[in-house]
Protein backbone atom coordinates (compact mmCIF):
# COMPACT_ATOMS: atom_id res chain seq x y z
CA UNK A 1 0.00 0.00 0.00
CA UNK A 2 1.48 3.36 -1.02
CA UNK A 3 2.13 6.09 1.54
CA UNK A 4 -0.41 8.43 -0.07
CA UNK A 5 -3.10 5.77 0.20
CA UNK A 6 -2.24 5.06 3.82
CA UNK A 7 -2.22 8.75 4.71
CA UNK A 8 -5.65 9.25 3.17
CA UNK A 9 -7.02 6.12 4.87
CA UNK A 10 -5.67 7.41 8.20
CA UNK A 11 -7.28 10.78 7.61
CA UNK A 12 -10.65 9.16 6.95
CA UNK A 13 -10.33 6.81 9.91
CA UNK A 14 -9.16 9.43 12.36
CA UNK A 15 -11.75 12.00 11.26
CA UNK A 16 -14.59 9.55 11.62
CA UNK A 17 -13.31 8.51 15.06
CA UNK A 18 -12.91 12.06 16.38
CA UNK A 19 -15.99 13.66 14.82
CA UNK A 20 -18.59 11.20 16.06
CA UNK A 21 -18.11 11.67 19.84
CA UNK A 22 -17.79 15.42 19.42
CA UNK A 23 -21.10 15.82 17.62
CA UNK A 24 -23.07 12.88 18.97
CA UNK A 25 -25.56 15.15 20.75
CA UNK A 26 -26.34 17.07 17.55
CA UNK A 27 -29.30 15.61 15.68
CA UNK A 28 -28.16 14.14 12.37
CA UNK A 29 -24.60 15.37 12.88
CA UNK A 30 -23.14 11.88 12.92
CA UNK A 31 -23.37 11.75 9.12
CA UNK A 32 -19.70 12.65 8.68
CA UNK A 33 -18.53 9.82 10.92
CA UNK A 34 -20.81 7.33 9.14
CA UNK A 35 -19.64 8.54 5.73
CA UNK A 36 -16.01 8.29 6.80
CA UNK A 37 -16.46 4.67 7.88
CA UNK A 38 -18.36 3.80 4.70
CA UNK A 39 -15.81 5.47 2.43
CA UNK A 40 -12.98 3.75 4.25
CA UNK A 41 -14.64 0.34 3.88
CA UNK A 42 -15.20 0.82 0.14
CA UNK A 43 -11.64 1.99 -0.46
CA UNK A 44 -10.19 -0.92 1.50
CA UNK A 45 -12.28 -3.40 -0.51
CA UNK A 46 -11.23 -1.84 -3.80
CA UNK A 47 -7.58 -1.84 -2.78
CA UNK A 48 -7.80 -5.51 -1.79
CA UNK A 49 -9.46 -6.35 -5.11
CA UNK A 50 -6.76 -4.46 -6.97
CA UNK A 51 -3.99 -6.36 -5.21
CA UNK A 52 -5.78 -9.66 -5.82
CA UNK A 53 -6.08 -8.89 -9.53
CA UNK A 54 -2.36 -8.22 -9.77
CA UNK A 55 -1.54 -11.41 -7.85
CA UNK A 56 -3.78 -13.41 -10.20
CA UNK A 57 -2.05 -11.99 -13.25
CA UNK A 58 -5.14 -10.11 -14.40
CA UNK A 59 -3.28 -6.78 -14.30
CA UNK A 60 0.25 -6.09 -15.45
CA UNK A 61 2.47 -3.71 -13.48
CA UNK A 62 1.62 -0.67 -15.61
CA UNK A 63 -2.13 -1.20 -15.31
CA UNK A 64 -1.81 -1.91 -11.60
CA UNK A 65 0.22 1.26 -11.03
CA UNK A 66 -2.32 3.36 -12.93
CA UNK A 67 -5.26 1.86 -11.03
CA UNK A 68 -3.49 2.40 -7.71
CA UNK A 69 -2.80 6.06 -8.54
CA UNK A 70 -6.49 6.52 -9.31
CA UNK A 71 -7.44 4.87 -6.03
CA UNK A 72 -4.97 7.06 -4.12
CA UNK A 73 -6.44 10.16 -5.75
CA UNK A 74 -9.94 9.08 -4.75
CA UNK A 75 -8.81 8.39 -1.18
CA UNK A 76 -7.27 11.84 -0.87
CA UNK A 77 -10.34 13.45 -2.42
CA UNK A 78 -12.61 11.63 0.03
CA UNK A 79 -10.50 12.78 2.98
CA UNK A 80 -10.40 16.39 1.79
CA UNK A 81 -14.13 16.47 1.04
CA UNK A 82 -14.92 15.05 4.46
CA UNK A 83 -12.74 17.64 6.16
CA UNK A 84 -14.46 20.40 4.20
CA UNK A 85 -17.91 19.12 5.23
CA UNK A 86 -16.88 18.97 8.87
CA UNK A 87 -15.47 22.49 8.80
CA UNK A 88 -18.57 23.94 7.18
CA UNK A 89 -21.27 22.05 9.04
CA UNK A 90 -23.57 23.82 11.50
CA UNK A 91 -22.50 21.71 14.43
CA UNK A 92 -21.32 22.91 17.80
CA UNK A 93 -18.66 25.57 17.04
CA UNK A 94 -16.29 24.01 19.52
CA UNK A 95 -16.57 20.68 17.70
CA UNK A 96 -15.76 22.39 14.41
CA UNK A 97 -12.88 24.21 16.07
CA UNK A 98 -11.49 20.99 17.49
CA UNK A 99 -11.43 19.44 14.04
CA UNK A 100 -10.12 22.58 12.34
CA UNK A 101 -7.39 23.52 14.80
CA UNK A 102 -6.57 20.15 16.30
CA UNK A 103 -7.57 18.47 19.55
CA UNK A 104 -4.13 18.87 21.19
CA UNK A 105 -4.00 22.61 20.55
CA UNK A 106 -7.46 23.53 21.82
CA UNK A 107 -7.22 21.14 24.75
CA UNK A 108 -4.00 22.89 25.73
CA UNK A 109 -5.61 26.30 25.31
CA UNK A 110 -8.53 25.23 27.43
CA UNK A 111 -6.53 23.76 30.28
CA UNK A 112 -3.65 26.25 30.36
CA UNK A 113 -5.30 29.58 29.66
CA UNK A 114 -9.03 29.33 30.20
CA UNK A 115 -9.37 27.03 33.17
CA UNK A 116 -11.47 23.97 32.50
CA UNK A 117 -14.17 24.79 29.96
CA UNK A 118 -17.07 22.42 30.10
CA UNK A 119 -16.17 20.77 26.81
CA UNK A 120 -12.85 19.67 28.30
CA UNK A 121 -14.65 16.91 30.19
CA UNK A 122 -15.89 15.36 26.96
CA UNK A 123 -14.60 11.83 26.75
CA UNK A 124 -13.55 12.42 23.14
CA UNK A 125 -11.02 14.99 24.30
CA UNK A 126 -9.88 12.90 27.23
CA UNK A 127 -9.53 9.86 24.95
CA UNK A 128 -7.59 11.66 22.22
CA UNK A 129 -4.18 10.45 23.33
CA UNK A 130 -1.50 9.64 20.80
CA UNK A 131 -1.70 5.93 21.55
CA UNK A 132 -5.45 5.85 20.97
CA UNK A 133 -5.13 7.78 17.72
CA UNK A 134 -2.59 5.32 16.37
CA UNK A 135 -4.53 2.25 17.50
CA UNK A 136 -7.86 3.47 16.13
CA UNK A 137 -6.63 4.83 12.81
CA UNK A 138 -4.21 2.01 12.06
CA UNK A 139 -6.76 -0.65 12.95
CA UNK A 140 -9.41 0.97 10.76
CA UNK A 141 -6.98 1.20 7.84
CA UNK A 142 -5.90 -2.41 8.26
CA UNK A 143 -2.23 -1.61 8.82
CA UNK A 144 0.13 -1.65 11.78
CA UNK A 145 1.97 1.29 13.36
CA UNK A 146 5.20 -0.41 12.26
CA UNK A 147 4.10 -0.30 8.63
CA UNK A 148 3.19 3.37 8.99
CA UNK A 149 6.58 4.06 10.54
CA UNK A 150 8.36 2.38 7.61
CA UNK A 151 6.39 4.39 5.07
CA UNK A 152 7.03 7.59 7.01
CA UNK A 153 10.74 6.81 6.86
CA UNK A 154 10.54 6.47 3.09
CA UNK A 155 8.78 9.83 2.83
CA UNK A 156 11.47 11.34 5.05
CA UNK A 157 14.12 10.08 2.65
CA UNK A 158 12.37 11.62 -0.36
CA UNK A 159 11.99 14.99 1.35
CA UNK A 160 15.56 14.91 2.59
CA UNK A 161 16.73 14.42 -1.01
CA UNK A 162 14.82 17.51 -2.13
CA UNK A 163 11.70 15.83 -3.54
CA UNK A 164 8.16 16.64 -2.41
CA UNK A 165 5.94 19.71 -2.23
CA UNK A 166 4.38 21.60 0.67
CA UNK A 167 1.58 19.04 0.93
CA UNK A 168 4.13 16.26 1.42
CA UNK A 169 5.81 18.20 4.22
CA UNK A 170 2.47 18.73 5.95
CA UNK A 171 1.60 15.05 5.50
CA UNK A 172 4.89 14.08 7.14
CA UNK A 173 4.27 16.35 10.14
CA UNK A 174 0.77 14.93 10.61
CA UNK A 175 2.09 11.39 10.33
CA UNK A 176 4.69 12.10 13.00
CA UNK A 177 1.96 13.46 15.23
CA UNK A 178 -0.23 10.39 14.78
CA UNK A 179 2.68 8.08 15.58
CA UNK A 180 3.22 10.04 18.80
CA UNK A 181 6.84 8.99 19.34
CA UNK A 182 8.90 11.96 20.65
CA UNK A 183 12.20 10.24 19.81
CA UNK A 184 11.05 9.62 16.23
CA UNK A 185 9.98 13.27 15.95
CA UNK A 186 13.30 14.47 17.38
CA UNK A 187 15.29 12.42 14.88
CA UNK A 188 13.18 13.62 11.96
CA UNK A 189 13.41 17.24 13.10
CA UNK A 190 17.20 17.01 13.41
CA UNK A 191 17.48 15.79 9.81
CA UNK A 192 14.76 17.85 8.16
CA UNK A 193 14.05 20.92 10.28
CA UNK A 194 16.35 23.21 8.32
CA UNK A 195 14.76 22.14 5.01
CA UNK A 196 11.12 22.91 5.83
CA UNK A 197 9.52 25.08 3.10
CA UNK A 198 8.89 28.64 4.22
CA UNK A 199 5.14 28.43 3.68
CA UNK A 200 2.75 29.44 6.50
CA UNK A 201 0.68 26.24 6.54
CA UNK A 202 3.79 24.06 6.61
CA UNK A 203 5.46 26.12 9.34
CA UNK A 204 2.36 25.98 11.54
CA UNK A 205 1.98 22.22 11.03
CA UNK A 206 5.56 21.62 12.14
CA UNK A 207 5.25 24.04 15.04
CA UNK A 208 2.23 22.10 16.30
CA UNK A 209 4.14 18.86 15.89
CA UNK A 210 6.99 20.16 18.07
CA UNK A 211 4.59 21.50 20.71
CA UNK A 212 2.81 18.16 20.99
CA UNK A 213 6.03 16.10 20.92
CA UNK A 214 7.82 18.27 23.47
CA UNK A 215 4.90 18.94 25.76
CA UNK A 216 4.89 22.71 25.30
CA UNK A 217 6.26 25.67 23.42
CA UNK A 218 10.00 26.22 23.09
CA UNK A 219 12.31 28.45 21.07
CA UNK A 220 12.08 26.35 17.92
CA UNK A 221 8.29 25.96 17.80
CA UNK A 222 7.84 29.64 18.64
CA UNK A 223 10.26 30.66 15.87
CA UNK A 224 8.25 28.63 13.34
CA UNK A 225 5.05 30.38 14.42
CA UNK A 226 6.67 33.82 14.22
CA UNK A 227 7.82 33.08 10.67
CA UNK A 228 4.34 31.86 9.72
CA UNK A 229 2.73 35.03 11.08
CA UNK A 230 5.28 37.21 9.33
CA UNK A 231 4.26 35.57 6.05
CA UNK A 232 0.49 35.36 6.76
CA UNK A 233 -0.52 37.69 9.63
CA UNK A 234 -4.16 36.57 9.64
CA UNK A 235 -3.72 32.79 9.27
CA UNK A 236 -6.16 31.42 11.90
CA UNK A 237 -4.17 28.48 13.18
CA UNK A 238 -0.99 30.57 13.35
CA UNK A 239 -2.87 33.21 15.35
CA UNK A 240 -4.30 30.57 17.70
CA UNK A 241 -0.97 28.93 18.35
CA UNK A 242 1.02 32.16 18.23
CA UNK A 243 -1.23 33.60 20.92
CA UNK A 244 -0.82 30.47 23.00
CA UNK A 245 2.97 30.68 22.65
CA UNK A 246 2.93 34.32 23.72
CA UNK A 247 0.74 33.53 26.74
CA UNK A 248 3.04 30.68 27.76
CA UNK A 249 6.02 33.06 27.54
CA UNK A 250 4.30 35.68 29.70
CA UNK A 251 3.79 38.04 26.75
CA UNK A 252 0.16 38.60 27.63
CA UNK A 253 -0.44 41.73 25.54
CA UNK A 254 0.83 39.91 22.45
CA UNK A 255 -1.47 36.98 23.23
CA UNK A 256 -4.42 39.38 23.47
CA UNK A 257 -3.58 41.03 20.16
CA UNK A 258 -3.31 37.71 18.33
CA UNK A 259 -6.40 36.13 19.81
CA UNK A 260 -8.46 39.26 19.15
CA UNK A 261 -7.47 39.01 15.49
CA UNK A 262 -8.53 35.36 15.55
CA UNK A 263 -11.82 36.25 17.26
CA UNK A 264 -12.57 38.77 14.51
CA UNK A 265 -12.58 35.87 12.02
CA UNK A 266 -14.73 33.51 14.11
CA UNK A 267 -18.54 33.31 14.14
CA UNK A 268 -19.77 35.74 16.78
CA UNK A 269 -21.98 33.20 18.54
CA UNK A 270 -21.10 29.79 19.86
CA UNK A 271 -18.86 28.05 22.33
CA UNK A 272 -15.61 28.57 20.45
CA UNK A 273 -16.03 32.35 20.43
CA UNK A 274 -17.06 32.27 24.10
CA UNK A 275 -14.02 30.18 25.02
CA UNK A 276 -11.72 32.47 23.07
CA UNK A 277 -13.24 35.59 24.66
CA UNK A 278 -12.66 34.10 28.11
CA UNK A 279 -9.03 33.42 27.21
CA UNK A 280 -8.63 36.97 25.93
CA UNK A 281 -10.10 38.48 29.09
CA UNK A 282 -7.78 36.36 31.24
CA UNK A 283 -4.78 37.55 29.23
CA UNK A 284 -5.94 41.18 29.33
CA UNK A 285 -6.06 40.97 33.11
CA UNK A 286 -2.55 39.48 33.27
CA UNK A 287 -1.28 42.20 30.94
CA UNK A 288 -2.81 44.94 33.10
CA UNK A 289 -5.21 45.93 30.32
CA UNK A 290 -8.82 46.98 30.92
CA UNK A 291 -11.58 44.50 30.06
CA UNK A 292 -12.75 44.46 26.46
CA UNK A 293 -15.26 47.18 25.68
CA UNK A 294 -13.93 49.59 28.31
Amino acid sequence: MGFVTVAAFLALAATGWVVWPLVRHQGGASDEATQARAALAVLREEFAALEAARAAGELDEAAHAQARRELEARALAEAQALEARVRGREISPVAAALVALGVPLLAALGYLWVGSPRWASDEAVLAATREAEVAQAASAAGISPEQIRAMVSRLEARLESGEGDAQAWMMLARSYRVLGDPAFVAAGWARLGAKIPQEPAVLVEWAELLVVARGGFDAESTALLERALALAPDEPKALAMGGAAAAAAGEHAKAVERWERLLAQAPAEGEFAQTLRAAIEAERQKAGLPPSGN
